[in-house]
């Protein structure tokens, strides 16, 4: 299924189309990730120079000075995983979804990226029409980036693993649940438990609480079983957490709990009294894993050193600025005050004093963005999914396993694959090739263009390369042993894994017994001399040549 949508501004000022060119095409302050596929320019006079049609572009939305809208719409399409449409395909729908939503004509700089499970491409649109300089904003342009999509879908044939008519009926049915984006958010980029699937998950224990209460009291005393409570929010209520700090909507149990129906049912509102005993069950916020425990205390102590570090920062700098003041206000009075300066020599005596007062302010301001800074850089982690990620590049297989759990992996549809002959997860990393590791845990090697990824239980790679076959097949050796390695691909593909083990002599064997033969033969032809490959089962582990490899 592709996905299709608006990425939304993360702050309500006008966005840099600049800045957001600079993030798609990983320059500038983004070329410490990883790189991308290729990159295309539309409608601009400059089709071939990156500089020259930012500059056009640029250009173009200065012409505009009748709106104060933000001038620039940053669409994002991805595919699942496994998914890579060829260049052509993607320029086409690029097109369509810019038509869809009105800004067909308008210029634009998109970017294949390919840092994720998902190849996903990134859409940095002008919405000043070249031409008229007039300011186009969308109307209902998430219906129809999932229209156009769901029809392009059938156009080029990529893969549909939802049946779109039948989830339009399920909704208008009221079937299913809706979906809540920023607590997907949380489970995604958090490994964290969001209060919302945790009220999904317990909502037979919840709703067996309130059905048969009579009244708010009996309610409420209820819901203490579990550490809950419902209270007002807004117009209406929200079902909440005693103890941490998290709601969830009264529609995520069902219509039949809306604040209305409730209070129809129960009578007035009442708010919750103290508990009298300790609650049964409640939702604690931390790791999915109970492995995780050491892992995120750690986690938990370095945030609040660094919360602790800002205030204390915070706290100074409003003193000294405080101080500052003070001595300013003193000294202007001492100078209105003295009767030996005439009113030019005041007037001058004035100017030079602000000035003063000015740049010991900028001065302070320099130095705690310093302390700032400095904090940053010794508290990198900015959640716990890249405090998870620095920790692995440390070499902590925990933090690796911990990224790598189920629920954050996807299944790949067509790649070309290397695992060992039993389907565990190896949690380690060969650091002289200086991995790259994302944040869903899958390491990235790069061989010169061609790019491994290790996913724990398998290695994948989409080139037939046969360099980057060879390192792979190192990496093999080194993750899964020597012996029953399983090969998935074309046949191209396979060919070339055959291939790099006979002309590197590696002792590997393969679990194909077709392949394992063609590798016997080809290898014997080649090193005549060398003794033949073990054949028998079993894990293997590589020679310690690898002594850069922490696991």
């Amino acid at each position: 299924m592709m996905i299709a949508k608006r990425q939304p501004e993360r702050k309500r000022t006008k966005s840099s189309f600049k800045l957001l060119t600079d993030y798609i095409l990983r320059s500038n302050q983004f070329a410490e990730k990883e790189k991308i596929v290729g990159y295309r320019i539309s409608n601009c006079q400059f089709n071939n120079a990156i500089d020259l049609a930012m500059d056009e572009i640029l250009m173009t939305q200065r012409q505009n000075k009748r709106s104060n809208a933000d001038p620039c719409y940053h669409l994002v399409f991805s595919f699942p995983p496994g998914e890579k449409p060829k260049g052509d395909i993607l320029a086409d729908i690029e097109h369509e979804l810019c038509k869809s939503i009105g800004l067909g004509d308008h210029q634009r700089i998109s970017a294949i990226h390919d840092d994720t499970d998902n190849y996903h491409v990134h859409v940095a649109i002008n919405k000043v029409h070249p031409v008229t300089h007039n300011m186009v904003e969308p109307y209902r342009d998430k219906i129809k980036l999932i229209e156009t999509a769901e029809q392009l879908e059938i156009k080029h044939g990529l893969v549909k693993q939802v049946d779109w008519e039948a989830a339009r009926q399920k909704r208008r049915r009221g079937e299913r649940d809706k979906p809540n984006p920023p607590a997907e958010t949380l489970k995604a980029h958090t490994h964290q438990i969001p209060f919302d699937a945790w009220v999904k998950q317990h909502r037979a224990e919840i709703t067996a609480l309130i059905d048969p209460a009579p009244d708010w009291k009996t309610c409420q005393a209820n819901l203490a079983r579990l550490d809950l409570q419902i209270r007002p929010r807004g117009n209406g209520m929200v079902l909440s957490s005693r103890s941490e700090k998290a709601f969830a909507k009264l529609s995520t149990l069902g219509r039949e709990y809306s604040a209305g129906k409730l209070e129809k049912r129960l009578g007035r509102f009442q708010a919750a009294e103290k508990p009298a005993a300790a609650p049964e069950k409640q939702y604690v916020k931390g790791p999915r894993q109970p492995a995780d425990n050491r892992l995120w205390e750690a986690f938990q102590a370095d945030q609040q050193q660094k919360k602790n570090r800002m205030a204390v920062l915070k706290r100074a700098t409003a003193n000294q600025k405080a101080e500052q003041l003070t001595d300013y206000q003193q000294r202007r009075l001492a100078i209105r005050v003295n009767p030996l300066l005439s009113g030019p020599n005041k007037r001058e005596a004035y100017q030079r004093l602000k000035k003063n007062h000015q740049q010991r302010l900028r001065a302070i301001s320099t130095a705690a963005a310093g302390e700032r800074q400095q904090i940053t850089r010794d508290h990198p982690a900015r959640n716990w999914q890249t405090y998870l990620v620095a920790q692995a590049i440390q070499g902590d297989s925990a933090a690796l396993k911990a990224l790598r759990h189920p629920e954050t992996r996807k299944q790949v549809l067509a790649r070309h694959a290397l695992s060992g002959p039993v389907a565990e997860q190896v949690n380690a990393l060969l650091t002289g090739l200086k991995p790259a590791i994302r944040t869903n845990g899958t390491v990235s090697y790069s061989v010169g263009k061609a790019r491994i990824l290790d996913t724990g239980n398998r290695l994948q790679t989409d080139t037939n390369d046969p360099t980057a076959i060879t390192a792979m097949l190192r990496l093999a050796r080194h993750q899964f042993g020597d012996q029953g390695l399983v090969i998935q691909g074309s046949a191209a593909f396979r060919q070339q894994v055959i291939t790099a083990a006979a002309t590197e002599n590696m002792p590997v064997t393969f679990a194909d017994p077709a392949m394992e033969q063609q590798r016997q033969q080809l290898q014997a032809a080649l090193h005549p001399s060398a003794p033949a490959s073990p054949r028998q089962p079993g894990r293997q582990h590589p020679p310690p040549q690898h002594q850069d490899t922490e696991r």
